[in-house]
């Protein structure tokens, strides 16, 4: 259906919202901890915080994405799935301001503002449908324009966030 799309990056969103709900959650939880007197600190069990906060958090991060991702998959290709891996990151930076109350960068926001145009312009133009490809015509497109092009523009894109990171600190 042509519907179907809509469906499933509608879930790969929800996956990725939960996914960094849960990383900010467990912030939290470890700054309740930090703030906590010493006889009042949960315990730590191989690393992981015994609290209700980061067992919440745990929750929604494990156990939520899952089926989101499960079923995101009977709707759309795997192929336009992955290029959502960066929503995760953009909930991220939209999160953590409202609840840690940390300060983002200029820098943070222009990496944002490249994954967002990644990951609209991908999915404005790439495949809503897998198709199988055989060997020889993986290794045919590896010699096609549009990927060489491809691969210098991310180059030259990575190698001027390089520059400006190393300019302005």
């Amino acid at each position: 259906e042509s519907t179907d799309w809509i469906i499933g990056v509608s879930l790969t969103f929800a996956s990725s919202f939960f996914s960094a709900l849960g990383m900010v959650m467990q912030k939290i939880a470890h700054n309740k901890q930090n703030k906590l007197p010493p006889g009042k600190k949960y315990k730590k069990v191989g690393g992981i915080l015994c609290s209700p906060w980061w067992w919440g958090s745990f929750a929604i991060m494990g156990v939520l994405p899952f089926p989101c991702d499960f079923f995101a998959l009977s709707f759309v290709a795997s192929s336009l799935i992955g290029l959502f891996a960066g929503v995760t990151l953009i909930f991220n930076q939209l999160l953590v301001p409202c609840l840690l109350k940390e300060k983002l960068t200029k820098l943070d926001w222009v990496g944002t503002l490249v994954i967002v145009i990644g990951s609209t312009i991908a999915t404005a133009f790439g495949a809503l449908e897998e198709k199988e490809r055989g060997l020889c015509e993986m290794l045919d497109l590896f010699t096609k324009v549009r990927f060489i092009g491809s691969e210098i523009a991310l180059f030259l894109v990575t190698a001027c966030v390089f520059m400006l990171k190393w300019v302005t600190s």
